[in-house]
């Protein structure tokens, strides 16, 4: 769609859709994120039923439940450790000769994106999973990359 997504913009490209595909009067309802934007058009300018996205809604409820400042200190901390990791072929080099070296398959951190709930848990337990090549790695990098403490390792475990 080009132009401003606005909530007549956005109900023109639905009706507009709509008509195109010849369902028009076979529209009960329309499920979609639940940006003001889309919601407003489905239900104001099209005056339609407006179902929320049941996985972004479930995103929503995952990031505001992750919104204490203890635990969004710490997963800013482990997203600087993973982002360093990511960036710095030297770092990642070294994670992984250290993972070869101990007779495991090597693996690479996991970023988080904001967009997917479950990416932050997946991004902890590979974080966890990695925790001694990790401590390892930082410790022969001579970095400024953040070290976690014991107390903040065994959040990151919970």
């Amino acid at each position: 769609m080009t132009g401003h997504h606005t909530s007549k913009n956005l109900a023109n490209e639905i009706s507009n859709i709509a008509r195109e595909w010849e369902i028009t009067d076979k529209i009960l309802l329309i499920v979609s994120d639940n940006a003001s934007n889309i919601k407003g058009a489905i239900m104001n300018e099209l005056n339609l039923k407006h179902f929320g996205c049941f996985a972004h809604t479930l995103n929503l409820i995952v990031n505001h439940s992750l919104d204490i400042p203890e635990i969004l200190s710490l997963l800013a901390k482990v997203r600087k450790v993973v982002a360093h990791f990511k960036r710095s072929a030297l770092a990642n080099e070294h994670i992984m000769k250290y993972q070869e070296n101990m007779g495991n398959a090597p693996l690479k951190v996991l970023q988080d994106v904001a967009t997917r709930w479950n990416s932050t848990y997946y991004m902890l337990e590979r974080f966890l999973l990695l925790e001694n090549a990790l401590k390892s790695t930082i410790a022969i990098l001579n970095k400024d990359i953040p070290i976690l403490s014991g107390e903040e390792w065994k959040y990151v475990s919970i």
